[in-house]
């Protein structure tokens, strides 16, 4: 969806929230389904005890009714439409959000079934990367046993890959018939090979995947899963990504690059011409201990407190960044802290060649806070 709509959306779940105030105990459950081409995905938040019990994608999440709304409001870029219907006593209020608008209406609750007209959430969510149709590869990934079933241990490694390219998906959808793909600080390249397998055998596009990391006896496992796979459009460089010049590319990505490893990624995407940009930050060391934050001191007295302040503001700096240089940027939660406490995910789009607005509130904040990011020296 567009960025008016969400925004009309944000004041329609705000008037739910007003709804819940004024009478949490005619609340029965809200069901809801996000749809993104031909996928759709069912959720559902029931009441728990003094709070809700949200079911989204196989994930369970325990929060309040506003953060509800919030996370509803920032997953909504990142599909087409959403179907909602927030079941009270008497009444069902349905809300429809496309990038044709927003329409909201209530209706008696028997001219609704039980469970609503949008079904509630299955107990396994629909995976991009299915366990009945990717054996081979997820036997190679480590994910699956010899005779198909997932692993304990790797369920969550499973959900992590598989979500960041469910929601990858409506961007590579946009790309051309060849996509060109940087892996920065690819590891064993479990997303790689997971994008991979998306492009060329669900998505019918032609692919080529680069992965670089540091380290050697990484680089070795993904040529030789490659090689087991006939992976032939995939390479794999080690190489410090500092010294590597990609070329041109159409995508980069980056799954837990440590610290300044990341805005490394990120400004070898923007110098590549990177039409999309997909990462998930992993530790916040650069700014701590830097940042000038006087007007908020008395607040920051725990080291804890300090800490995640910076976490917060290095990646919000990242955004802005990137919104200076062109990029459309959306930041979600896109998986639950159960899985990876480091799960915010920066999906970033070029749209222009640059945002002076989003500059000037860039060069600002940079001032204010006395710091020069990694990013700004990386970029030169």
């Amino acid at each position: 969806m567009n960025g008016r709509q969400v925004k009309t959306l944000g004041l329609v779940l705000s008037g739910l929230c007003s709804k819940m105030d004024g009478n949490p105990d005619f609340f029965r459950y809200v069901c809801f389904a996000f749809r993104s081409g031909a996928q759709t995905y069912d959720g559902r938040l029931d009441r728990d005890a003094d709070a809700f019990m949200l079911v989204f994608t196989g994930v369970k999440r325990r929060l309040g009714f506003d953060e509800f709304c919030e996370y509803l409001s920032a997953q909504a870029p990142v599909y087409d439409q959403l179907a909602l219907e927030y079941h009270e006593k008497n009444s069902v209020t349905v809300v429809t959000a496309s990038n044709d608008g927003v329409r909201t209406k209530t209706e008696a609750s028997e001219n609704h079934m039980e469970t609503g007209d949008v079904h509630p959430a299955p107990s396994s969510r629909e995976y991009m990367i299915r366990a009945d149709r990717a054996r081979d590869l997820l036997f190679e990934m480590g994910i699956l046993t010899k005779e198909g079933k997932v692993k304990n241990d790797m369920i969550r490694k499973y959900n992590q890959v598989d979500r960041f390219v469910e929601l990858a998906a409506s961007y590579i959808k946009r790309l051309g018939n060849t996509v060109e793909v940087l892996d920065c600080g690819c590891g064993k390249s479990h997303l790689s090979f997971a994008l991979n397998y998306y492009i060329r055998e669900v998505l019918s596009k032609r692919c080529h995947i680069t992965g670089v990391d540091l380290l050697p006896g990484v680089v070795d496992t993904a040529r030789e899963r490659a090689k087991r796979l006939g992976y032939t459009n995939m390479d794999f460089v080690c190489a410090d990504l500092g010294d590597y010049n990609p070329g041109n590319i159409d995508m980069c990505i980056s799954l837990h690059a440590c610290d300044t490893a990341t805005d490394l990624a990120i400004a070898k995407a923007v110098q590549a011409g990177a039409r999309f940009i997909a990462c998930v930050p992993c530790c916040h060391k650069e700014l701590l201990g830097s940042l000038r934050l006087e007007a908020i001191s008395p607040l920051l007295g725990h080291n804890i407190i300090k800490a995640r302040m910076n976490d917060v503001i290095t990646d919000a700096l990242r955004i802005k960044k990137l919104e200076a240089l062109g990029y459309a940027v959306t930041a979600l939660e896109y998986v639950s802290p159960l899985d990876t406490p480091k799960n915010l995910l920066i999906l970033a789009e070029r749209v222009s060649g640059g945002n002076k607005a989003a500059a000037g509130e860039y060069a600002t904040m940079i001032k204010m806070m006395g710091v020069r990011p990694a990013l700004d020296v990386y970029l030169g």
